[in-house]
Protein backbone atom coordinates (compact mmCIF):
# COMPACT_ATOMS: atom_id res chain seq x y z
CA UNK A 1 0.00 0.00 0.00
CA UNK A 2 1.18 3.28 -0.89
CA UNK A 3 0.43 6.51 1.35
CA UNK A 4 -1.16 8.96 -0.89
CA UNK A 5 -1.27 11.78 2.24
CA UNK A 6 -0.77 12.16 6.11
CA UNK A 7 -3.19 13.45 7.76
CA UNK A 8 -2.03 13.41 11.54
CA UNK A 9 0.76 12.08 13.10
CA UNK A 10 1.66 11.99 17.05
CA UNK A 11 4.24 10.68 18.93
CA UNK A 12 3.58 8.75 22.69
CA UNK A 13 6.53 8.98 24.91
CA UNK A 14 5.65 6.37 27.19
CA UNK A 15 4.96 3.26 24.66
CA UNK A 16 7.60 5.23 22.24
CA UNK A 17 5.36 4.96 19.35
CA UNK A 18 4.80 6.90 16.41
CA UNK A 19 0.93 6.99 15.51
CA UNK A 20 0.19 8.10 12.07
CA UNK A 21 -3.45 8.84 10.28
CA UNK A 22 -2.88 8.99 6.21
CA UNK A 23 -4.56 8.39 3.07
CA UNK A 24 -3.49 5.11 1.69
CA UNK A 25 -4.09 3.48 -1.73
CA UNK A 26 -5.51 0.24 -2.03
CA UNK A 27 -6.05 -0.08 1.39
CA UNK A 28 -10.18 -0.79 1.08
CA UNK A 29 -11.79 -2.84 -1.37
CA UNK A 30 -14.84 -1.34 -3.28
CA UNK A 31 -15.84 -3.97 -5.34
CA UNK A 32 -15.98 -7.76 -4.58
CA UNK A 33 -14.13 -9.73 -7.63
CA UNK A 34 -16.18 -11.72 -9.66
CA UNK A 35 -16.07 -14.26 -12.29
CA UNK A 36 -15.12 -12.03 -15.35
CA UNK A 37 -13.82 -8.94 -12.94
CA UNK A 38 -10.47 -8.86 -10.12
CA UNK A 39 -11.72 -6.85 -6.92
CA UNK A 40 -11.50 -2.86 -7.18
CA UNK A 41 -9.46 -1.77 -4.50
CA UNK A 42 -9.85 2.17 -3.47
CA UNK A 43 -7.81 4.36 -0.88
CA UNK A 44 -8.97 5.38 2.61
CA UNK A 45 -7.88 7.24 5.72
CA UNK A 46 -5.86 4.77 8.04
CA UNK A 47 -3.80 4.39 11.25
CA UNK A 48 -0.46 2.77 12.08
CA UNK A 49 2.04 2.90 14.50
CA UNK A 50 5.32 2.53 14.54
CA UNK A 51 7.69 1.83 17.04
CA UNK A 52 10.68 4.09 17.37
CA UNK A 53 12.89 5.94 19.71
CA UNK A 54 12.57 9.72 20.02
CA UNK A 55 13.93 11.64 17.41
CA UNK A 56 14.42 9.00 15.56
CA UNK A 57 11.77 9.90 12.77
CA UNK A 58 11.98 12.79 10.13
CA UNK A 59 10.39 16.33 10.90
CA UNK A 60 9.97 17.54 7.14
CA UNK A 61 6.72 15.92 5.98
CA UNK A 62 7.60 14.62 2.95
CA UNK A 63 10.50 12.98 4.30
CA UNK A 64 7.88 11.13 6.67
CA UNK A 65 5.87 10.23 4.35
CA UNK A 66 9.15 7.96 2.56
CA UNK A 67 10.26 7.01 5.79
CA UNK A 68 6.70 5.43 6.43
CA UNK A 69 7.23 3.70 2.79
CA UNK A 70 10.11 1.92 4.17
CA UNK A 71 8.81 0.96 7.42
CA UNK A 72 5.97 -0.71 6.34
CA UNK A 73 3.47 -0.06 9.12
CA UNK A 74 0.04 -2.62 8.81
CA UNK A 75 -2.73 0.22 8.22
CA UNK A 76 -6.57 -0.38 9.32
CA UNK A 77 -8.83 1.45 8.08
CA UNK A 78 -10.69 4.12 10.18
CA UNK A 79 -14.43 3.73 10.21
CA UNK A 80 -15.43 6.94 9.51
CA UNK A 81 -19.06 6.80 9.44
CA UNK A 82 -19.50 6.56 6.16
CA UNK A 83 -18.20 9.99 4.81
Amino acid sequence: MSILSIDHWSYNEELESLTVRAFVEDAIVLRQATMEDPEELGEALCAASVIVAPGEWPDDALKLLSWLEDCQPEWTPIDAGGW
